[in-house]
């Protein structure tokens, strides 16, 4: 009951834009796909995520089948950190983060698109969908979808 999110038909039917803030989950990008559950509700949308990953990537022990010594190395040696930006594209995961590192997200979302900037992404959805209708889940890591 605490965390039921009702989503109404026409919600459904008429968003353009779905936010998915992936709080309280947000420390470790790797949990992204927590917040996701809302685009299987959703058809034809953009679809941003918002993470703050404030600790990056963190060792999970199995990470990549690295032990911690390599997994260091690794990310010591990756090279300065750009986003990845493009043109938002519906079939396209549009990901913001200050902290997700672009190599790491690039190995883990290969097709999608990372933005540093929160105006960079606004200014770049207002071109393609100037009058939108977003459904922004606020606590998508833990909300869950209920009947109305």
């Amino acid at each position: 009951k605490v965390y039921g999110t009702v989503i109404p038909d026409t919600i459904r039917k008429n968003t353009d834009i779905l936010v998915m803030n992936a709080y309280p989950l947000d420390s470790d990008p790797i949990q992204i796909g927590k917040a996701l559950w809302p685009c299987k509700y959703f058809q034809d949308v953009y679809k941003v995520v918002l993470d703050a990953a404030m600790d990056g990537i963190c060792f999970h022990g199995l990470n990549d089948r690295l032990d911690y010594r390599h997994f260091l190395e690794r990310q010591s040696s990756q090279p300065e950190d750009t986003p990845i930006i493009g043109e938002p594209d519906r079939s396209r995961l549009l990901v913001w983060s200050q902290n997700f590192r672009g190599e790491d997200f690039r190995r883990r979302y290969p097709k999608d698109t990372l933005y540093y900037s929160w105006d960079v992404l606004i200014d770049a959805l207002a071109t393609k969908q100037p009058k939108a209708n977003v459904a922004v889940f606020p606590c998508a890591g833990i909300q869950i979808p209920a009947d109305e």
